[in-house]
């Protein structure tokens, strides 16, 4: 019976010890991707991931570290969706990198009168007065 449990936790622990290393290097090559030709933000991206998991890598519950896996998944969807690089061309031009994992979304349109505005500014004055 002994023998079978630690089969089995020695099982688990594989098992999460694995699923760790894959996030961790699909991070890294993520933050590769993202920041391709931006050598202080790939410096900056490869310090941050290698500080969040050394500080867990003593982590020893295994519902700890499903959920730590879970949000280093989120992590790197965000990267790859979210983020994208700018570069300036000119004055007032910059050239937005894309990839195909890119999220574009239509930005809210805001629709402020001036009334809006003038009641906004008229209150807070009033409240520092």
């Amino acid at each position: 019976m002994h023998v079978m449990a630690r089969t089995k936790r020695s099982r688990s622990k594989n098992m999460s010890r694995s699923k760790v290393c894959r996030i961790f290097k699909e991070l890294h090559r993520t933050r590769q991707h993202v920041f391709s030709g931006d050598l202080e933000a790939q410096t900056k991206g490869r310090l941050k991931i290698n500080e969040e998991f050394k500080k867990n890598k003593d982590e020893t519950d295994p519902e700890k570290i499903e959920k730590l896996i879970k949000t280093a998944n989120g992590a790197n969807d965000y990267l790859k969706k979210m983020i994208v690089q700018a570069v300036k061309v000119k004055d007032d031009t910059y050239e937005v990198k894309l990839t195909k994992e890119t999220v574009l979304q239509k930005n809210a349109e805001l629709k402020i009168s001036a009334e809006d505005i003038a009641r906004a500014r008229k209150a807070k004055s009033s409240k520092q007065s």
